[in-house]
């Protein structure tokens, strides 16, 4: 049974906060005096946690790791709730409904351990060695697990918080909080990766030696137009010759070169060479593979991997896409060829990570044309965007080919197969996967863009629902129309560059906040 608020503020666990011990006490007492009326109970469970949690570190080292994670934990909660202090009256409506309902969530599961440790300890603030070990260190461990998992929705409360501070500033000072000598946490590390990003000052120069990129150490990562090497130091790279020019090169490289892989799925690039990227992969066990590569495969195998390590990958793709838009650029070519799976092995997914930056630009940059890709890329560029068009590229063509991955996600199978050809010398080709491209059963004829589109805004409709839910199949749906006249962005189209804020908070809405409500 959960305990009330009112209640734990009642229990004589609950010391005044002069009687807390070091700088953490003095923390929360100024955050709550000055806090939101909605935080109070939150900012009282972690007093309480915190005081637990110090005096049974002093009198038992057994268990300080596990107590100090926790600390860790909940000083980011501090750092969000100092946010909200400071600048809760100043969001726009739909973020702080986000901010509320991550109060409410955490504010939950704060009040399940409080609950916990008041009952392993005695009025005087006492605790029961053997009820700890018995109930208190579960309920620890649990609750970081917990925690561990809302802190990836704090980044989308600070790129909302940009997206909206830029649509009435014309520049944006984000200030980074001091690193609690407990380590830096993710809140600490999103703020400094946006305030470097949203900083025109150059680095150093990233130009690199043609041997730190050469070709011949590198291997092909299938269905994906990037290399790698493990070894002498896991790295990959990607050559834009016929998409970019060096100078654009030379962009993509700066703006990537402030990525951190901790916050959002993208590689932090450690340079260029002529119209080559040089970037730096973590370490791991097994060679990357891209998605399509393993949805491909997937026609021939059983899935083997479930339904909430698809829907967390598309929460970290979705995530990474708000980034790039944040940091005013469009990905322009988001499919599953595009992204890399680290360490996959049989039962896991691995790490993603969002490649393929050849076409990525300024929003602010007026669109080249570019050519239509081969159709098995093709399928995830909106109709529009298909032939000669010279319509500046959007946030929204992002949403659109990401509409396209979530539904390949969703189905697990990719739109395109690879396959024998049916005469000598029966080389591997790309064919059309079952009667999905194709004008109709057993027909030869591919459906055209538009028809392409309709199909899959069906397939949402029809299919989705059974796998992933309602959800899920209108999100898709939403992404798919995007563009549409009367799609869920409607209000947002022709928004670009810096006047594209509103858009950027439109997708937090329809697209981030969706996929988090969705429950498997």
């Amino acid at each position: 049974m959960k305990t009330e608020p009112q209640l734990l503020l009642k229990h004589k666990a609950f010391v005044s906060y002069g009687e807390m011990a070091g700088g953490d006490a003095l923390g929360i007492a100024s955050l709550v005096l000055a806090a939101p009326p909605i935080l109070e109970p939150t900012l009282n469970c972690v007093k309480y946690i915190l005081d637990v949690s110090n005096a049974y570190q002093k009198a038992d080292q057994l268990h300080q790791d596990s107590l100090l994670q926790l600390d860790v934990h909940l000083y980011q909660v501090q750092q969000f709730a100092r946010f909200l202090q400071e600048n809760f009256q100043t969001l726009d409506d739909d973020t702080r409904s986000l901010c509320k309902r991550l109060v409410a969530v955490i504010e939950t599961r704060l009040i399940d351990l409080v609950s916990v440790l008041s009952s392993i300890t005695d009025p005087s603030g006492k605790i029961n060695k053997l009820e700890y070990t018995i109930k208190g260190r579960d309920a620890i461990t649990r609750l970081c697990t917990q925690l561990e998992a809302w802190e990836g929705s704090l980044n989308t409360v600070l790129f909302a918080y940009i997206l909206s501070s830029r649509c009435n500033s014309p520049s944006l000072s984000l200030e980074v909080s001091p690193i609690s000598p407990k380590g830096q946490t993710r809140w600490q590390r999103t703020a400094e990766l946006m305030r470097n990003c949203l900083n025109d000052r150059q680095p150093t120069s990233l130009e690199l030696s043609p041997a730190a990129i050469d070709d011949k150490n590198f291997t092909p990562v299938m269905f994906s137009s990037v290399r790698w090497r493990g070894h002498p130091g896991p790295s990959l790279i990607e050559s834009h010759n016929s998409t970019a020019s060096e100078e654009e090169v030379k962009d993509i490289a700066t703006f990537l070169s402030k990525a951190d892989e901790s916050v959002v799925s993208i590689l932090k690039c450690q340079g260029y060479n002529g119209h080559t990227l040089l970037f730096q992969l973590p370490q791991m066990s097994a060679e990357p593979r891209s998605l399509q590569k393993v949805l491909v495969d997937a026609y021939s195998t059983l899935p083997t991997h479930d339904l909430a390590e698809r829907l967390e990958l598309m929460k970290k793709i979705a995530t990474s896409i708000l980034f790039i838009h944040t940091a005013d650029h469009v990905h322009k070519s988001i499919r599953t060829s595009n992204i890399l799976l680290l360490d996959m092995t049989p039962k896991s997914l691995g790490k993603p990570y969002l490649v393929g930056f050849d076409l990525s630009r300024k929003s602010i940059k007026s669109s080249r044309l570019t050519k239509t890709p081969e159709w098995w890329n093709a399928y995830y560029v909106a109709p529009d965007r298909q032939g000669d068009t010279n319509r500046a590229y959007t946030l929204l063509d992002d949403v659109y080919s990401f509409g396209v991955v979530l539904l390949e996600l969703s189905l697990w199978r990719s739109f395109a197969r690879w396959r024998k050809s049916s005469k000598p010398p029966y080389e591997l080709k790309w064919s059309r996967g079952s009667d999905m491209l194709r004008s109709e059963a057993g027909s030869t004829l591919p459906l055209n863009p538009e028809q392409l589109k309709q199909k899959f805004v069906q397939l949402a409709k029809e299919t989705v629902p059974v796998k992933l839910g309602l959800t899920m199949s209108k999100l898709i749906v939403s992404c798919l129309t995007c563009l549409d006249d009367d799609g869920m962005f409607k209000d947002q189209r022709g928004s670009n560059g810096s006047d594209g804020s509103s858009l950027g908070i439109k997708y937090i809405k329809e697209v981030i906040l969706q996929l988090e409500l969705i429950k498997l």
